[in-house]
């Protein structure tokens, strides 16, 4: 919402930035992408605030915005992006927010939250409004697998989570094994009962097929 319209001056005279929720060093980002529509004498009607409002709401580091203007400063206060997962791609790690878009692109070794790799032909990403935002099939698909490891309770133990154009690979540590699964629920409950019952042994297993084939396996000492 836009508070005090009604007793502000029509022109832009300052502007006061206040990050209400911080969740990254996003600031910078935000307030180097809006400065350019805030130049001072700017008329301060309806219109341009409301397209402005859209503006800073459609930037990917922020989750929401509300503007106030008090006396002749347009406050604006923010509300970070949260990140949701970290997703690895040809030798880059990019950290997406929920809203779905690249937040940043970081080293290898400074992921943030749940980490999945890609190695699908097609980029995981596409343009919008000049960012880099995840593709529909890709979210869909980390958010699956997301509450596969979930119902697993995998989340505490060293697993590597690949996303492939076949399915998805997975790499766990104890017991050391390579695990290939499809996106269907009975790959993975297959899988599950194999997990439950103990039976997973060092080996490499696929589970994309109507049946358990093992490609290489050996027992456990």
């Amino acid at each position: 919402m836009i508070y005090g319209l009604l007793n502000s001056p029509s022109k832009l005279e300052n502007v006061k930035f206040v990050v209400v929720k911080e969740t990254g060093p996003w600031r910078g980002k935000i307030v180097q992408s809006i400065l350019p529509f805030l130049k001072p004498g700017l008329d301060l009607n309806p219109d341009n605030l409301r397209t402005l409002k859209e503006r800073i709401n459609s930037l990917p580091w922020v989750e929401h915005c509300k503007l106030d203007i008090r006396g002749g400063t347009l406050e604006v206060k923010i509300w970070e992006e949260p990140t949701a997962f970290s997703l690895i791609f040809r030798g880059k790690l990019y950290l997406i927010g929920r809203n779905g878009f690249v937040l940043e692109e970081r080293p290898l070794k400074v992921s943030q939250g749940e980490v999945f790799s890609y190695r699908g032909k097609l980029s995981p990403f596409k343009l919008e409004n000049g960012f880099l935002k995840l593709r529909n099939f890709v979210r869909i698909e980390v958010n699956l697998v997301k509450d596969k490891i979930k119902e697993l309770n995998l989340e505490s133990k060293e697993v590597q989570i690949v996303l492939m154009d076949v399915g998805v690979l997975i790499l766990l540590k104890a017991p050391s094994c390579i695990v290939y699964l499809s996106f269907n629920d009975n790959s993975w409950k297959r899988f599950a009962s194999i997990l439950k019952e103990g039976f997973l042994k060092p080996g490499i297993y696929d589970f994309r097929y109507s049946g358990l084939l093992v490609l290489q396996g050996r027992k456990g000492r």
